[in-house]
């Protein structure tokens, strides 16, 4: 399927159209080896825009009452529900690594992108979130 996905989308750029991916992270199913090949499958792809968050529980979808069924939700406080955030505890990854490394997981897909204002926003974020991670002694390299 992502080779039909990269091929269809290698016409499109031909014909002049401008291809946006969105990538959302945190399924049940995800790994760190499979974000990595989603890094290398957003890099194949090179689009002109690039979109990222993670996978949020909200209230009313079946994935929700499963979190809840399962006493994975970490936070109910709609305020921490943005694109970095984890709000639910990850079956296979540690939540609270996987949320700090997510700046820089988007700076690196914002190098697949050919959208130069993502890139510089994703070096701004990143450098900021590894400051604030330092000052902290909080983060993935703190473990």
């Amino acid at each position: 399927l992502a080779g039909k996905y990269l091929e269809l989308t290698r016409k499109l750029k031909k014909k002049g159209f401008m291809v946006k991916a969105h990538f959302i992270v945190g399924f049940d199913e995800d790994t760190w080896e499979g974000l990595l090949r989603l890094w290398g499958f957003a890099f194949r792809l090179f689009p002109n825009i690039i979109g990222y968050s993670t996978l949020l529980p909200f209230p009313g979808t079946r994935y929700f009452r499963k979190v809840v069924e399962e006493n994975r939700v970490r936070d109910l406080n709609w305020s921490r529900y943005g694109m970095f955030n984890m709000v639910c505890e990850h079956p296979r990854m540690s939540s609270s690594i996987l949320e700090n490394i997510m700046p820089f997981y988007f700076f690196l897909l914002c190098m697949c992108s050919r959208n130069v204002v993502l890139l510089l926003a994703g070096i701004i974020l990143s450098v900021g979130m590894a400051y604030v991670c330092v000052k902290l002694k909080f983060g993935p390299f703190f473990y």
